[in-house]
C-alpha cells in the first residue's frame, strides 16, 4: 500500500512541476527560460567534451577488447567456419568393386 501512495505522490509532484514550468514569465514560459539558460551556460562546453571523451573511451575500449577476443578465438572455432579435420573417403577396394558392378551392368544391356 505504501508503494501505491508513493507512486501517487510522485505523479502529483510531476504534474505540479510541469504546470509551474508552463507559467509565463517575461513573455516566455519558465521552461523556455531554463532551457535557454542551460544552453548558454558556460559549463556546457566542458561537459560536452567530457561526454565526447567518454564516448571515445568506450569506443576504443570496445575495439581493443574485440581485437583481443578475436585473437584468442581462432577462425576455425567460429560456428560455420569449423573444420573437423575428418575426411571420409571410400576405400580403393570399394571403388574398384563398384566399377566392376557398373561394367557388368553395361555389358548386360
Amino acid at each position: 500500500m505504501g508503494d501505491l501512495i508513493f507512486l501517487i505522490k510522485i505523479v502529483i509532484a510531476t504534474l505540479l512541476i510541469a504546470a509551474v514550468m508552463q507559467t509565463r514569465y517575461e513573455n516566455r514560459s519558465i521552461e523556455a527560460h531554463v532551457l535557454s539558460w542551460v544552453g548558454e551556460s558556460p559549463i556546457i562546453h566542458p561537459l560536452e567534451q567530457v561526454g565526447e571523451g567518454g564516448a571515445a573511451l568506450i569506443r576504443d575500449s570496445w575495439k581493443n577488447l574485440k581485437s583481443v577476443v578475436e585473437a584468442k578465438i581462432k577462425r576455425t572455432e567460429i560456428p560455420g567456419q569449423r573444420e573437423l579435420g575428418v575426411k571420409i573417403q571410400r576405400s580403393k577396394e570399394y571403388l574398384s568393386e563398384q566399377a566392376e558392378k557398373a561394367k557388368k551392368k553395361l555389358e548386360e544391356e
